[in-house]
């Protein structure tokens, strides 16, 4: 009955977990939701994952009911047969049994070897006894239960992947000049195993300089970005920073490296200050006093421009941006994940449609401070619009043949 109800209450678990996840995706995205009316819709694919579940939770119903039914009838079923048995010996087998154990209990009492406190704790230690054996079923059956629930937890927490943030071997180069190398790099993403990404592309980032990746969607840009991060390793070629293959680098010392500010920020349920002062953990200022990670703080948001708008809210710094930023608006992210990127003056910038959601005025002053923020570290740019090119072009427009 436990390995049918373990192996029920895992699957019942399977499909409530992507009903979750379902769940996740719509509450996140309610505004979508309801702009295209989908609730109907959504709501569907949400019960047919609680349904799938219910159709396990009926199969361990009906295997708790009959394994319980036969558990109680074979402990019962002795009384049955006294009570329907023709004979008077069979009848009076409980009485005899009883009446033995007094009587031997009694010939011990009086030959001095026991008191009547034992006897009556015999007495009470078997009937207590045989009532508690009777009730572990239910017991067992929830320790069946926790152990189906709890097999994908430690299956999640007994693997060990393949890039491992946590893993403290590694070098950690004392000096960083920034140099960013791809040879002969080939990568198709995991849950797209036949779509080549990346076909033997060997690309080299000097070391200080701001190069921009322009391309068509799909084209690999963002890709290259993740393989710079090491969220993916390449499946043939390498990609080395200053000469050295990332993979022979610690991954927790690369990725504090590097400055990161994606085309879709993602803020957390904190402050503003608090989102920002993630961009110092696993840096010098990390241990800092609040003084001092607020002035970093600071001038991070003056540099990326956000200042300005941070000032005129009524608890400043220490406003709530809500869950995943909702709070404010597309350009507003955008500029705190900027500042997030440069509090710790990163030796590498990397900027994946970095001003996509400013308008125009911001993304000149944004991209401006981004310039300024870029000299004298790598930085790589992903764009799709040609003005991303002035990051390049920039040291050429004083040319009058230009």
């Amino acid at each position: 009955m436990n390995i049918f109800m373990s192996k029920y209450k895992l699957a019942s678990l399977a499909h409530i977990a992507d009903g979750g996840s379902v769940a996740e995706e719509v509450i996140g995205t309610i505004r979508t939701a309801q702009a295209f009316g989908s609730q109907n819709v959504l709501s569907k694919m949400y019960s047919e994952h609680i349904s799938k579940s219910a159709v396990f939770e009926k199969k361990m119903a009906v295997v708790n009911g009959l394994g319980l039914a036969v558990f109680f009838f074979v402990m019962y079923a002795r009384w049955v047969f006294i009570f329907i048995s023709t004979t008077l010996l069979d009848s009076l087998l409980p009485l005899i049994s009883y009446g033995l154990a007094f009587s031997f209990g009694t010939t011990l009492l009086l030959r001095g070897e026991l008191n009547v406190g034992i006897i009556v704790n015999v007495f009470l230690s078997i009937m207590i006894g045989s009532f508690s054996l009777a009730m572990l079923a239910p017991e067992l059956q929830a320790l069946a239960i926790a152990r189906g629930a709890a097999s994908k937890l430690f299956a999640t927490i007994d693997r060990n992947p393949p890039i491992d943030s946590a893993d403290p071997s590694g070098l950690k180069p004392e000096k960083v000049t920034g140099e960013i190398t791809l040879h002969n790099v080939k990568f198709n993403y995991p849950a797209r195993p036949d779509v080549a990404i990346l076909k033997d592309l060997s690309i080299s980032f000097a070391a200080g300089k701001t190069s921009a990746l322009v391309g068509a969607s799909g084209s690999g840009k963002s890709t290259i970005v993740s393989l710079v991060e090491r969220f993916y390793d390449p499946l043939e070629g390498q990609v080395r920073l200053d000469g050295v293959d990332l993979r022979d680098v610690n991954l927790k010392w690369l990725r504090s490296q590097i400055g990161l500010v994606s085309q879709e920020p993602v803020l957390f349920a904190t402050s503003i200050r608090g989102n920002v002062e993630h961009g110092l953990i696993g840096t010098n200022l990390e241990q800092a006093s609040d003084e001092e990670r607020f002035a970093a703080v600071k001038e991070a948001c003056i540099k990326a421009n956000a200042h300005g708008f941070i000032s005129k809210l009524p608890l400043g710094y220490d406003t709530m941006v809500g869950e995943r930023g909702f709070l404010l608006s597309g350009g507003q992210k955008q500029r705190i994940a900027i500042a997030r990127a440069i509090v710790s003056d990163p030796p590498i910038l990397l900027l994946d449609e970095a001003t996509s959601a400013l308008d125009t005025q911001s993304e000149g002053v944004v991209q401006n401070a981004l310039d300024k923020a870029a000299a004298g570290r790598t930085t790589i740019a992903i764009a799709h619009r040609c003005v991303y090119l002035s990051v390049i072009l920039a040291e050429f427009v004083t040319n009058p043949f230009f």
